[in-house]
């Protein structure tokens, strides 16, 4: 018989909260109340968002329960609470993007990710804080304010998402959507504790979502588990011929199973790029995560991978120029209302020329090509997810800034999905993470190769919960 004691609810996963749901030893009432409680608590502390919808989901799990007791069909997400960055319209409310300018304006049509939240029966619990338009990997956005690290408040939680991050680590909600042009899913999730997901370029829709980038945004999860992040991608992903890079293949729901062996999955390391910078913790962690994967039975094998400094260069212009274009209009009618680090990167973005653009485009062209084969040889590459754990808020954001996206974005630029898990914990308490890389499409197989890993490492970690204390 399932138990769950009394304020435990909002840190369980959603597979397991959907198991106590199903047997009824959780309703979707007590499940909203006990994540409210969080957030009325720690909430001032933290900071994770900029809209809770506390009555909204008061409601909605109130119809949840009616719908259980009722016995009527429920979907795969039905009365678990979910937070949203609020980078993506909906119908409720306007949406900020992380900026003043929209604090008034119209509310939208829902985004593709709320439809399909929404009709899998999940509960939006509230809107989270991010830096503003997307623009950081910092979280101190100047109009919204700094999102604090829920495992040690003097520390970031990462961005451009992470007030989701903190929102699923502080226990406010069971899972989150963020998005992810360089980062900013995975290193939120790595220095946070979560498992952060960036799935192949065009997989789940960003129809109702502010770019940055067209060509580089992604749409992803942040979640408990590695099964939650693949329920969520079968919620979220497959066509949406509202979004041009909507792509999705014959049977990319199919290959997750978790498994209790990596027998004949071959593991590849890079010799070069993805250590430079490393601190000894993280690097110690990761190596002791490659130990485990080898345990496990893969096989692992160093590899080359060339053209990841040029495939960083190349997004960086991209996503920079890109921005800029977007943002030039309202920009120029009222630049006094940008925060200065966004005003700073549209402003580089406005000095690439066409033919600067073209080249990058082109280098990410000419360098996903020579790797291609690399898959012919490996299942998944592993690497740190980010060279540090989280740093003091107290130094700001530029120190490492570039550091923070080194060893993510050029999987970004290629748009290979690529999956953060927790690998550890520093001698100070904060979370280390390790990425996982597999080929595109091929999201569920990697998945299932991070989720055996998990699982090989889940008694170390299992009843971890962020030592925070109300504000």
């Amino acid at each position: 018989m399932i138990s769950i004691g009394a304020g435990d609810a909002p840190f369980l996963s959603l597979t397991a909260a959907r198991a106590a749901l199903e047997a009824g030893a959780l309703d979707p009432e007590r499940l909203v109340e006990e994540c409210l409680a969080r957030i009325e608590a720690y909430e001032p502390a933290i900071n994770a968002f900029i809209a809770v919808r506390a009555e909204g989901a008061r409601r909605d799990a109130r119809r949840a329960a009616r719908e259980r007791r009722s016995g009527d069909p429920v979907g795969a997400l039905h009365g678990l609470p979910i937070a949203i960055k609020d980078l993506f319209t909906t119908r409720e409310r306007a949406t900020t993007f992380g900026s003043p300018h929209f604090i008034k304006g119209p509310a939208g049509a829902d985004a593709a990710v709320v439809e399909r939240l929404e009709a899998a029966g999940a509960i939006i619990i509230g809107y989270t804080n991010l830096d503003e338009f997307a623009f950081g990997s910092f979280n101190a956005n100047p109009h919204f304010g700094q999102v604090h690290n829920p495992w040690a408040l003097d520390r970031h939680a990462g961005g451009s998402s992470g007030g989701s991050a903190a929102a699923v680590a502080a226990g406010f909600a069971l899972a989150a959507i963020g998005t992810d042009t360089g980062v900013s899913i995975r290193q939120p999730a790595a220095v946070t504790g979560l498992v952060g997901l960036k799935p192949t370029f065009g997989l789940v829709s960003r129809y109702g979502a502010m770019p940055l980038s067209e060509t580089l945004d992604h749409v992803g999860p942040m979640t408990r588990t590695v099964g939650d992040a693949a329920l969520l991608l079968s919620v979220l992903g497959g066509l949406d011929a509202r979004d041009p890079a909507s792509r999705a293949p014959a049977g990319w729901q199919a290959g997750f199973a978790p498994r209790s062996s990596l027998d004949g999955v071959r593991v590849g390391v890079p010799r070069h790029f993805f250590f430079d910078g490393c601190e000894a913790e993280v690097r110690a962690a990761f190596d002791a995560a490659i130990e485990v994967l080898g345990a496990l039975g893969a096989r692992v094998d160093p590899i080359e991978l060339a053209g990841m400094e040029a495939l960083n260069g190349a997004q960086s212009v991209i996503a920079q120029a890109e921005a800029a274009a977007f943002h030039a209009e309202a920009h120029a009618a009222r630049p006094e209302t940008f925060g200065p680090s966004v005003r700073d990167f549209i402003a580089r973005g406005g000095r690439h020329g066409p033919a600067e653009i073209a080249r990058a485009h082109a280098d990410i062209e000419r360098i996903t090509a020579e790797l291609a084969p690399v898959f012919a040889s490996v299942d998944v590459i592993a690497t740190p997810t980010t060279p540090h754990r989280a740093s003091p808020i107290a130094d700001g954001p530029e120190p490492g800034d570039a550091l923070r996206w080194r060893y993510t974005g050029p999987f970004t630029a290629l748009g290979w999905p690529a999956v953060s898990v927790p690998c550890g914990v520093s001698s100070d308490g904060l979370p280390v993470g390790i990425q996982l890389v597999g080929e595109r499409f091929a999201d569920m197989a990697l998945l299932s190769v991070a989720a055996a890993y998990e699982a090989a490492t889940l008694p170390l970690r299992s009843e971890a919960r962020p030592p925070i204390a109300p504000a």
